[in-house]
């Protein structure tokens, strides 16, 4: 049995909003905040995370003779995960974005 003060409103259960839409939401919040980050110690190069990024954001390259998978625009990179997900090393993990990798804002004045 719960106690509340008169003047709160209540809520006997929270309202009912089906899990697909609350996957679209939190999916376009993760865009908008998060990123791929590959670490280059870990990487094998394997290319299994290739197929999988839905923006082709990811490409090898070689370095020291060795290849590995990079990520080519941490701008575009809409934080899926679909990329970290198939990574069999575990060497890709969803980092949040900074200031620095927001695109630049326009700003208009008047004259």
């Amino acid at each position: 049995m719960s106690y509340q003060a008169k003047d709160q409103p209540t809520m006997s259960q929270p309202p009912s909003v089906p899990s697909e839409a609350l996957t679209v939401r939190t999916r376009a919040l993760l865009a908008t905040t998060t990123f791929a980050h590959i670490d280059p110690d870990r990487c094998t190069g394997c290319g299994w995370c290739l197929a999988t990024c839905p923006d082709q954001l990811l490409a090898f390259e070689i370095k020291d003779h060795r290849k590995r998978t990079v990520l080519l625009s941490r701008e575009r990179c809409d934080g899926c995960g679909h990329c970290a997900a198939k990574c069999p090393m575990g060497a890709i993990t969803m980092r949040r974005k900074t200031r620095a990798d927001a695109p630049p804002k326009v700003s208009f004045q008047a004259d």
